[in-house]
């Protein structure tokens, strides 16, 4: 008969045990979930005037700092402005601001900074998506 030793590298292990009590305990001293909930409320408040100001802004949408701002050609009919949300990326990065792309037509910008983020944190990804949105 043979033995066998089955073991799993995410089971109890103890430095990953240590580690993830460590970033736990760092979420709750530092209030990070308070503060997520706090900055994505000047999140979604900054980008519901980007999105009177810009009509290629279709719909901002998400909870805290985890957020997705869609991007159309027309709000109307809601045709999908995936050229753009690649050219506004681009510019975005430029600007020193990583933002990806997501969405089944790949016109959906996907913002989630980190939950250290600060309200000037969010008013300068605003600012450059402000500056952006104009150029195209």
């Amino acid at each position: 008969m043979t033995q066998r030793m089955f073991f799993n590298t995410y089971g109890s292990n103890p430095v990953s045990c240590a580690a993830a009590r460590a970033v736990l305990r760092a979420i709750d001293d530092e209030a990070l979930q308070q503060n997520a909930a706090t900055v994505g409320d000047a999140f979604a408040q900054a980008f519901a005037t980007l999105q009177e100001r810009h009509p290629l802004i279709g719909d901002v949408r998400g909870r805290g700092l985890l957020r997705g701002v869609e991007l159309v050609r027309d709000r109307t009919s809601r045709e999908p402005a995936a050229a753009e949300a690649e050219r506004l990326q681009q510019c975005l990065l430029g600007a020193g601001v990583v933002v990806g792309l997501c969405g089944a037509d790949h016109n959906v910008l996907k913002i989630n900074p980190p939950l250290c983020a600060t309200a000037d944190d969010i008013a300068m990804l605003a600012d450059a998506c402000d500056g952006a949105l104009a150029q195209l």
